[in-house]
């Protein structure tokens, strides 16, 4: 046995003496060919930013199979992929031209994200100025912006907000983790002004039984 390490062509001879002394000799040619040099290059992701994109830097091969590590496949030469879940991947690459075939084995990893939630009081209120007392239920969080929806924000944990002016607003907290993956949740909360009664008319205001009476109000900020 012998091992070739560089390509190319080499005459291989076979040289036979027979116990008179005779000799024969046979001649081949054996051809070493280029067998592909095969890596690909990716960044680790997080669940939420995916597809995760995969880069094929392979030399000398014309034809390639992508093995994702979750059961799925592609021969595409630089293909992207959406994992399900958040996890370790062992991802191969085989790559062949029209003789040799080689491999690479690379492990990703997919991030989770964090899991971002937050309760409100009421999801409206009547009255302004109206404050509300938000409270955090994230899980798997570092960091925390809010965003009350009236131009002003906060970075604490559990937040307090006043409203002072009537309107539909949308709350959202964004929170990331240590891998710099970033969720996003929302409620909306509705702020109404107390209704104003201006006049009430009482006509007539005074007569003998039996007595129709018409009663009439102006008032603000009412639908009732």
């Amino acid at each position: 046995i012998h091992t070739y390490d560089t390509t190319g062509i080499y005459p291989v001879c076979l040289n036979v003496t027979s116990s008179f002394g005779c000799i024969d000799t046979a001649c081949r040619n054996l051809t070493i060919l280029d067998r592909p040099i095969v890596n690909f290059t990716y960044v680790d992701t997080c669940v939420n930013t995916q597809p995760i994109v995969f880069t094929n830097s392979t030399v000398g091969a014309s034809f390639y199979t992508w093995k994702f590590g979750d059961g799925n496949t592609s021969t595409f030469s630089d293909p992207s992929h959406t994992y399900g879940s958040d996890g370790i991947y062992a991802v191969t690459l085989v790559a062949s031209n029209n003789s040799c075939i080689d491999s690479t084995t690379h492990s990703i990893i997919i991030h989770p994200v964090p899991q971002v939630g937050f309760t409100i009081p009421v999801t409206y209120s009547c009255g302004i100025p109206s404050t509300l007392q938000l409270t955090n239920t994230s899980t798997g969080a570092y960091g925390y912006n809010w965003d009350f929806g009236n131009s002003t924000y906060s970075t604490n944990n559990n937040p307090s907000v006043t409203y002072n002016t009537p309107g539909l607003y949308t709350i959202s907290l964004s929170a990331s983790n240590q891998f710099m993956c970033y969720d996003t949740a929302r409620a909306t909360v509705n702020i109404y002004p107390f209704p104003v009664i201006q006049s009430v008319d009482v006509l007539p205001a005074e007569g003998c039984q039996p007595l129709d009476v018409l009663f009439s109000v102006t008032a603000t900020n009412t639908n009732t």
